[in-house]
């Protein structure tokens, strides 16, 4: 693969992520507060693929919110996307 290409394909990957890591923290409820630990982007031929690491709740994400989430971005990106979740269930206890 030419440099060029190289660079571009990076370039267009890394500004989609950053697109994708702003409509998710500003734009959705869904995550709006979560503690999202990764966002990753690959594309394949026109799709992009977004791999997604959050910490929430036991049953605080369903995947209907996961599908709606996944139409918000492709409208607002305008571009085809597969959204992919992984949910680390985190409990809390407090003790006094």
């Amino acid at each position: 693969m030419p440099l060029g290409l190289s660079l571009e394909t990076f370039l267009v990957k890394e500004h989609t992520r950053r697109h994708v890591e702003y409509f998710v923290y500003r734009q959705t409820v869904t995550f709006s507060n979560s503690d999202i630990r990764k966002i990753n982007v690959r594309r394949h031929g026109e799709r992009f693929l977004v791999d997604m690491e959050v910490a929430l709740p036991f049953n605080s994400l369903s995947s209907n919110q996961v599908n709606l989430v996944q139409k918000f971005l492709q409208d607002s990106l305008n571009k085809p996307l597969n959204l992919n979740v992984r949910v680390i269930h985190i409990e809390e206890y407090t003790a006094s």
